[in-house]
């Protein structure tokens, strides 16, 4: 199923000036642009001639947002994302937040499952978990796992009607993994069902934000990360105030200086991309 881009070249320019701590006023005067313009920029979707000034001044690739703002606007108009082929056995449910502020609210949350074995891992769970727990019911799945990449609601609260329908539901999360306290978590390999995975701590949207890599993927599939709101296609997950560089620090090292470009990324919105797409293409990087 084809999924709309998340962020367009104004988002990340949003996203860029809050991570960053850089206050309308203070992007005034480094972009020379008017602040009356700059303001109109928090709330309306940036011309191609604020962005490619703005860019510079927020460490934002200029030609980078133009190719992003140009896919946006395709998949708006209905073509199709050029995803990357996964597994049958890994399915994308795009789930609904059912947030009154946000009505029309999205996350992805990812399934993968055995039906000889009666197995599933999920990976993130959205706001709502009857959606997953009807898909997993209807296949007579027995032994559900899921893997927490963060705990933010509309990734997380789904857990709670997960937890009523398996009893037994085994979850790996930041906190379950490296522990409240742990100042420098290094990486963990979790072996659930028939999958090798490795938990990659990657601080910077949240404390506990955790990539998950599927190593043994079925041939010829290249490695699968699970990334929630660390990095999907085009953009990252917002940050707090000052948090932004530490993101992308955690990012490069973490995923795009540590793993194979060729690795698969399913995000916790937006389309399936590659490592290698992302390094090349993302105005952040």
């Amino acid at each position: 199923m084809s999924i709309q881009i998340e962020d367009n070249a104004t988002d990340v320019l949003r996203k860029s000036m809050l991570g960053r701590g850089i206050s309308s006023e203070m992007l005034a005067e480094k972009s020379g642009l008017p602040l009356a313009a700059i303001r109109r920029l928090r709330r309306e979707r940036a011309d191609a001639e604020i962005c490619s000034r703005v860019a510079p001044a927020l460490n934002l690739c200029p030609e980078k947002l133009k190719r992003l703002d140009a896919d946006f606007d395709a998949g708006v108009s209905g073509s199709s994302a050029n995803e990357p082929c996964i597994p049958e056995s890994c399915t994308r449910h795009i789930m609904f937040c059912g947030n009154k502020i946000l009505p029309k609210m999205t996350s992805n949350a990812y399934a993968w499952t055995d039906l000889d074995r009666g197995e599933a891992v999920l990976f993130d769970c959205g706001m709502n978990g009857e959606a997953l727990v009807e898909f997993l019911k209807a296949r007579e799945i027995k032994d559900v796992s899921l893997c927490l990449t963060h705990r933010h609601f509309d990734h997380a609260d789904g857990q709670k009607a997960l937890r009523e329908a398996f009893p037994q539901l085994r979850i790996f999360s930041f906190y379950t993994l490296f522990g409240e306290n742990e100042e420098t978590p290094c990486e963990r390999f979790v072996e659930v069902a028939t999958l090798r995975l490795r938990a990659i701590p990657v601080p910077g949207h949240t404390v506990d934000s955790v990539v998950f890599l599927w190593e043994n993927t079925p041939a010829p599939f290249p490695p699968i990360a699970f990334t929630g709101d660390t990095l999907f296609l085009g953009s990252v997950g917002g940050c707090l105030p000052g948090h932004l560089e530490h993101s992308l620090s955690s990012i490069r090292k973490q995923l795009f200086e540590a793993l194979d470009p060729e690795t698969i990324l399913l995000p916790g919105h937006g389309p399936a991309t590659t490592l290698r797409a992302e390094r090349e293409n993302n105005p952040f990087f």
